[in-house]
């Protein structure tokens, strides 16, 4: 993000010992409406605290939790890395500088039960001293975004958090790092994974029906084949039946024939010996 300074600290303002927030807000020169650090940093006037490091260049505050003091501890990070602060007790004419956030969270450390850093503020008091040079995400940009990413409408809280507050690139890869996002690719990996073990069973039980198509249409061909051979067997039976009985009756014809023809030859031998004993008798007469 691109930071613009819209007010900027006079570290050297006096202070005493155990008064940081006023030594802060005294060298911003803005109001007082917190009584401590710890309250101050959780009324995150205007949505202004951020919990990374602070922007480079910029003068900002810099809030701390201490081990055993409840009230907390507030500094100026200065925009050339030092950091301004009430360390010392008692009164001073101007602020003490610490080289850097790690010198001052081990001297706090040291002598207050520990020091973690929180993050800093744009806001000190109700007066905002920095603003994001980058233009805010709009309505129409975070309706985009959830559209695009978690595929539905933003809910008022989303719309509220982001509008206005960050820019289009974080709002973006704050979605695609959220545990909705994470949980809907993973219900559609399931699905997808469902769908093809869907199509996988309709596949095979697909290919189990054609088999069994072609099987019965084997067993149709084979019993249409056997059919059709004792269909000719039967046909060729009948037909040597009808063969035999037609050979019988010429056999029995041939026969008859036979017969016939023997008696008419004996009866033409028969005649013909008559007539030649009629023919003796008559010669014989004479």
């Amino acid at each position: 993000m691109a930071w613009k300074q819209l007010r900027d600290a006079n570290w050297r303002v006096p202070y005493v010992g155990g008064w940081c927030l006023k030594y802060v807000q005294d060298a911003f020169g803005t109001d007082h409406p917190d009584p401590d650090a710890t309250n101050a940093w959780n009324d995150n006037y205007g949505n202004g605290n951020h919990y990374d490091l602070p922007p480079v260049g910029k003068t900002v505050p810099v809030y701390f939790s201490l081990g055993n003091v409840p009230q907390g501890h507030v500094a100026i990070s200065l925009d050339d890395g030092m950091v301004a602060s009430s360390t010392q007790g008692g009164s001073h004419p101007q602020g003490y500088l610490h080289p850097n956030l790690n010198d001052l969270i081990a001297i706090y450390g040291r002598y207050n039960g520990g020091c973690h850093y929180l993050g800093w503020s744009e806001f000190v008091g109700t007066v905002r001293v920095v603003e994001n040079a980058t233009p805010m995400v709009t309505t129409a940009q975070v309706n985009e975004l959830y559209q695009t990413i978690l595929e539905r409408s933003p809910d008022v809280a989303g719309l509220t958090h982001f509008v206005g507050h960050y820019t289009y690139d974080f709002v973006k890869a704050d979605l695609l790092a959220s545990g909705e996002r994470k949980t809907l690719l993973s219900n559609k990996a399931a699905a997808i994974l469902a769908k093809l073990t869907a199509d996988k069973e309709a596949a095979r039980l697909a290919e189990v029906t054609r088999l069994a198509e072609i099987t019965r249409l084997q067993e149709i061909a084979r019993l249409a084949e056997v059919a059709r051979l004792k269909a000719i067997a039967d046909a060729k039976a009948i037909q040597d039946a009808k063969d035999a009985e037609t050979a019988r009756i010429a056999a029995e014809k041939a026969k008859a024939d036979a017969i016939v023809e023997d008696n008419t030859q004996f009866t033409s031998w028969l005649k013909n010996l008559f007539i030649i004993i009629g023919k003796f008798l008559t010669s014989w007469r004479k």
